[in-house]
């Protein structure tokens, strides 16, 4: 009867471990001292997984589950990296060229290639140009052709507008803008730029997608088609689009829905405008994708070039206590496998701020018959189909022989 029980929980084990198979795994990069670590997920290995990061799990060298928590960075409502530059003039007097113009003053002489504008919101089409001087007295000219472009919100009194150029390090920015209908001047708050480091750290670029672009006259619209290699989320767009002259005009991303292996659908994500005089920079949460069309309407200008466009993706990470020099592995892709439970959960507070991050290594698939990669990796005895059948079949036969004995047993006692 003992051996009945323990083969009995040994066959239920089995199913039970059976049942939480995933699809994909990657090592993870060996820890380098004790305690706390961040396991920064790839954009592949996030693509793989539910909405809710759910069927994710690590494993150490033994096969037992680590411990973890998920944690990840969130979109800045504040914007970090920002210089603001004096505005040494504001002349709003309507010279006899009806125009206003603005000084500002690049102290530091850095090297910059924009200009952001800061304007009380404003709902008309004005011209602008741009120009630089070392002295402010002796100007230069940079870039004419700006086309500043109010937009009406109901949500913010104010708007940013970018002026792109080439690279250069002027101390003093001239801006002129066109009053060529005797038209009130615009209301500049602030100018300034962005510097390198903004947003640094919060983003993880996702894979590059196959790019192609259709310009289709007849339909007076630019069609770009975006495929990604695997499934990502995406939480931010960068569009960067080659024109020679100012533009601004609205665009529509959609998303590839398969409806069976030969029809489809797109269905439409968000609607909004790509400028001459923006950072053209769309954000989401976390969009599921795979295949993406971009539409930008032309209307009856001449079609834009759109030279890329960068998906990027909010860092996550698995916060887990890991051991030196062990090797660890994470397990994903399953979508019946609900969010565990750890106690860790409840011990956030005792992980430091400056906690190493460490990633993993490439995406390999599981495959469940054999699951023997060319990494080497074997599968264990009892996720193995074949030995799981054999352990059942051996329970009947053994739950077969016990009824037999048993029955033959109370038949001698009923005899005696």
């Amino acid at each position: 009867m003992k051996q009945l029980v323990l083969i009995i929980a040994m066959a239920t084990a089995t199913v039970s471990g059976y049942t939480q198979n995933f699809d994909w795994k990657a090592d993870v990069e060996t820890p380098q001292n004790d305690g706390f670590h961040k396991i920064l997920l790839a954009p592949v290995v996030a693509g793989h997984l539910q909405y809710n990061f759910s069927d994710i799990r690590i494993y150490n060298h033994e096969q037992k589950e680590v411990p973890y928590f998920l944690t990840g960075e969130e979109h800045r409502t504040k914007i970090v990296g920002f210089e603001n530059y004096t505005i040494v003039t504001k002349d709003y007097n309507k010279r006899w060229d009806w125009e206003s113009m603005f000084v500002i003053k690049n102290e530091a002489k850095t090297d910059i290639n924009h200009i952001i504008l800061r304007f009380r919101n404003f709902q008309d089409r004005k011209y602008a140009r741009l120009s630089g001087s070392d002295d402010g007295h002796q100007w230069f000219s940079i870039k004419d052709g700006y086309l500043l472009h109010g937009v009406y919100s109901d949500t913010a009194s104010s708007s940013l507008m970018v002026l792109k150029f080439p690279m250069s390090n002027y101390e003093y920015y001239k801006i002129e803008v066109d009053d060529y209908r005797h038209d009130d001047p615009v209301n500049l708050m602030e100018a300034g730029y962005f510097v390198k480091d903004y947003e640094k750290g919060s983003f993880i670029a996702n894979p590059y997608p196959e790019f192609q672009q259709i310009d289709s006259i007849e339909k007076k619209e630019t069609q770009v088609y975006l495929n990604f290699p695997s499934p990502q989320y995406i939480d931010k767009m960068k569009i960067d689009i080659d024109y020679d002259d100012n533009y601004h005009r609205e665009a529509e991303l959609f998303e590839k829905i398969w409806l069976n292996d030969t029809t489809f659908r797109y269905n439409s994500i968000k609607r909004f405008w790509v400028s001459s005089t923006r950072l053209n920079e769309v954000f989401f949460h976390q969009q599921a994708c795979k295949e993406l069309k971009l539409v930008i309407y032309n209307n009856d200008d001449q079609p834009l070039k759109v030279n890329t466009v960068d998906c990027l993706q909010l860092k996550q990470y698995l916060v887990a206590k890991l051991k030196k020099d062990q090797p660890y592995t994470i397990k994903f892709g399953n979508d019946t496998l609900l969010a565990p439970q750890y106690d860790i959960v409840y011990f956030k507070d005792q992980v430091p701020e400056d906690a190493p991050v460490i990633t993993t290594a490439k995406v390999a698939q599981i495959i469940q018959e054999d699951e023997a990669t060319e990494e080497g990796n074997v599968i264990p005895l009892f996720e193995d189909p074949t030995v799981i059948w054999i352990v059942i079949g051996a329970v009947a036969l053994l739950l077969g022989y016990m009824s037999l004995k048993m029955m033959s047993e109370v038949k001698k006692k009923a005899d005696n």
